[in-house]
């Protein structure tokens, strides 16, 4: 691979270059680096990317190796996404189609009765990943299409990710990708649960076997509809799932978005945080099972081990990481984790 003058420049700038390894796709720089190893990155990673070229370096066998190559655009393979997304929508109607209180094995041809509920879960949790997956486009970071989850009733689906492959450039870049998901699967989630409320409730003799505790934007929307509690249609759990589900991505733990908004915003201390609130949750879950001997207490105790295991993942480490958030992106930031927490209950789901 040839190389421009002044890159081999900048190389030889930040490091005592004692061997040059040139490949057909890249060229390897063997050398001592001259100032801090995090600094010389965030210096070169810039520069280097501004040119149409990628860098890493590691310290391999005592030897620190700078390796530099062209950026290429990998075409994605969309099979797989495709596939899921099929699955996904006949999991998520044969889930509706149950919530609308029809048999579908007694009645198979009437499956498609679970439309309207495919339509609002997969848009509630579509639209979060695709919000992530468009602002990551903005910002020139590789990430993968959505990859939906079927699942089993009745929610029919575990939502959907995305893959980020490249490097975070600054806080307000992970800050902006990390927040735009919630933002924008939250404004669908009212939209959903507004159009559901409106909506009459499915004609079923029993329940579920399940209630739902209804958060304070849930009951806000209500007021605005002809709900009058009750049964609710089946497009209107969809914007509550949405809504638990921006509950559980708020929370400041990890690999979850509220993980990286806390990173952005906070920098390394996020880590503190990060190892608070598992314990916080489970305290909460033992003080409303053991305390207030609320039986489905133990859903905190659940989430409180589930984030336990995401804070041991850690959150990303973007390029530059001293570059802190401008007030504009602190204050919303501080109103999406508010948001959040209008968007459960104390009870989530509490069994009959």
């Amino acid at each position: 691979m040839e190389m421009d003058e002044e890159l081999y420049n900048l190389i030889y700038k930040y490091f005592n270059v004692y061997e040059v390894r040139r490949k057909e796709d890249e060229v390897i720089f063997l050398g001592e680096p001259l100032a801090d190893i995090e600094e010389i990155y965030r210096e070169l990673f810039f520069e280097f990317a501004k040119r149409g070229y990628e860098i890493s370096i590691r310290r391999s066998l005592g030897e620190f190796e700078t390796t530099v190559k062209r950026m290429r655009e990998k075409k994605e393979k969309k099979g797989l996404n495709l596939i899921l997304f099929i699955a996904t929508v006949f999991t998520t109607m044969f889930a509706g189609v149950l919530l609308y209180g029809i048999n579908p094995f007694e009645h198979p041809l009437e499956i498609y009765k679970g439309i309207p509920y495919t339509i609002a879960i997969m848009g509630v949790l579509g639209t979060h990943e695709m919000g992530h997956y468009l602002m990551s486009r903005r910002k020139k970071v590789n990430t993968s299409l959505p990859f939906f989850i079927p699942f089993l009733p009745p929610l029919g689906t575990l939502g959907a990710v995305i893959s980020m492959r490249g490097a975070m450039p600054d806080r307000r870049s992970l800050f902006d990708i990390s927040v735009a998901g919630p933002f924008v699967g939250l404004i669908i989630s009212i939209i959903v649960a507004f159009i559901g409320l409106s909506l009459p409730p499915p004609d079923i003799a029993q329940s579920a076997g399940f209630e739902l505790g209804i958060p304070p934007l849930f009951r806000i929307i209500s007021h605005f509809t002809s709900y009058s509690g009750g049964i609710i249609n089946p497009v209107a759990f969809a914007g509550w799932v949405g809504m638990l589900a921006t509950f559980i991505n708020l929370l400041p733990v990890g690999q979850l978005d509220g993980g990286h908004i806390a990173r952005a915003m906070i920098g390394r201390y996020h880590k503190l945080v990060s190892t608070i609130v598992p314990i916080i949750l489970i305290m909460v879950g033992i003080f409303m099972t053991y305390f207030l001997q609320i039986n489905d207490g133990g859903t905190w105790i659940f989430w409180g081990f589930l984030t336990w295991f995401f804070s041991m993942l850690g959150s990303s480490h973007p390029i530059d990481d001293k570059t802190p958030l401008d007030k504009r992106r602190v204050l919303f930031g501080i109103f999406i984790y508010a948001m959040g927490l209008m968007c459960i209950s104390p009870v989530p789901i509490s069994s009959i």
